[in-house]
């Protein structure tokens, strides 16, 4: 397991340091990192204590899962230690525990190989006894720029309820951003929109797939970290990649600009700039060729007059 985890959040709880090599944890124990990447005043005035027996795991309520997956020469990741950590955890999981996955690996592996481990170990069931989460790290190994405490965390739980608590322990704030949804179609709106009168659908189903984004009044039924939202922004871009990613996972994805600090670029669009600047942030970028560097059209329909609050790509006739 890496260090980071450990002495980042050892400066603001409580932590059990968990490792089954011995020798690692008895280096830990006077502040020596096996890794080389620490030194001894990192460890210094943090709450953590170091163990290699599984038992003490048992006083621990929030599991944070941060083993190497290293991968082969058909970028294949080796999932045997992540296995061995999830059933570790299984045997000291507990009504109303937390695990968090941080180690790198690919869609679905949370859900599909790590959480049978748990369930069948545990005797447990997720969402009824315990509660899952994915975090990934998005740090590399001797990396001292890009550390745990700089980079953007990107958070996700298996339901509401451990998306707020993953979020909290994580300290992302999930309700202070501007989010707009991107949707399939218009099918679902009713979930994520209040009720919108006749000629304001209309208009949506004329723009929409477009390069728009309309400001529309929130449902109460939005995910509980974004209730306190009175309003959210909707968008069907006409983009084939986004759209069946959208339809593939049953539900809208939330969206935002990549904006560029070089004010005539303005917005990146070249995907391999997009992934030299963003790869330690996000962990796939898919290369659908160049964009342009034209916003979208931001219009507000949340009152009883269409404003225009940004002009872009999309063409104000439609009003």
């Amino acid at each position: 397991m890496l260090q980071n985890p450990f002495v980042e959040f050892g400066k603001q709880r409580a932590v059990i340091g968990f490792d089954i090599n011995e020798e690692r944890i008895e280096l830990m124990k006077k502040g020596i990192d096996p890794s080389n990447e620490l030194q001894a005043e990192h460890f210094l005035n943090k709450d953590i204590s170091f163990t290699s027996n599984i038992e003490d795991l048992k006083a621990a309520k929030f599991y944070v899962v941060a083993v190497p997956t290293p991968v082969d020469r058909h970028k294949v990741p080796n999932l045997k230690a992540l296995l061995s950590a999830s059933a570790a955890i299984g045997k000291v999981l507990k009504k109303g525990d937390y695990v968090v996955y941080e180690s790198t690996v690919y869609p679905g592996c949370t859900e599909d190989d790590c959480l049978p481990v748990l369930e069948k170990l545990s005797g447990l069931k997720c969402y009824e006894d315990f509660k899952i989460g994915y975090s990934p790290e998005r740090i590399n190994p001797g990396d001292t720029e890009h550390t745990l405490s700089k980079v953007i965390k990107v958070v996700s739980g298996c339901d509401e309820d451990a998306l707020e608590n993953v979020a909290k322990i994580k300290g992302v704030k999930l309700d202070k951003a501007n989010f707009s949804f991107i949707c399939h179609d218009l099918s679902n709106l009713s979930d994520y929109v209040k009720q919108i009168d006749n000629s304001t659908f209309k208009l949506l189903k004329r723009a929409l797939p477009g390069p728009y984004t309309f400001i529309l009044p929130s449902a109460k039924s939005l995910p509980n970290p974004f209730k306190k939202k009175k309003t959210v922004g909707i968008r069907v871009p006409k983009n084939n990649i986004a759209l069946d990613i959208v339809k593939k996972l049953g539900r809208p994805i939330i969206s935002t600009s990549i904006r560029d600090d070089d004010e005539i670029i303005e917005y990146t669009t070249d995907p391999e700039l997009i992934k030299e600047k963003w790869n330690n942030l996000v962990e796939l970028v898919i290369n659908g060729g160049y964009g342009d560097n034209e916003p979208s059209t931001i219009i507000d329909m949340s009152s009883d007059e269409p404003s225009v609050i940004r002009e872009g790509k999309g063409t104000l006739d439609i009003l």
